[in-house]
């Protein structure tokens, strides 16, 4: 990878000053740096559905994974993952074993606004009028 702008500011700042060692130094840690998060982001998105949905998925392809990104640039990862329990509890989803919960669809930044406002019902038993022993 050529890392052309930050040659361009080594330069600037450094000059003719700048040894080789800096500079490999620097190249270094930006090429670490970049490989890290963007392969963290990808294992951990798949590790937590999986987690939750107990699927075996593997892989997120470039479109999807592209998706994921502009998704982590509006919510955090807990709120991703907050929204991805919340579609396991709907009753449709239940249904359909999770066939559309898929990494895609949590991809979609209105699916992931969705589920995080999506609020779960609670049943509670009806109320029912206690008998008394009366004689009628």
């Amino acid at each position: 990878m050529e890392w052309v702008n930050l040659n361009e500011t080594i330069e600037k700042y450094f000059g003719p000053f700048c040894d080789d060692k800096v500079r490999t130094d620097f190249m270094q840690a930006a090429t670490a740096d970049t490989k890290s998060s963007d392969k963290t982001d990808k294992e951990w998105i798949i590790s937590t559905y999986n987690s939750i949905f107990g699927k075996k998925s593997r892989i997120i392809s470039g479109a999807v994974s592209k998706k994921y990104n502009t998704v982590l640039k509006s919510f955090s990862r807990d709120e991703l993952e907050r929204a991805m329990k919340a579609a396991k509890e709907d009753d449709f989803h239940k249904a359909n074993n999770y066939k559309y919960c898929t990494l895609e669809y949590f991809s979609r930044v209105d699916q992931v606004d969705k589920w995080l406002n999506a609020s779960v019902e609670t049943k509670r038993e009806q109320f029912v009028l206690p008998k008394f022993n009366i004689k009628q």
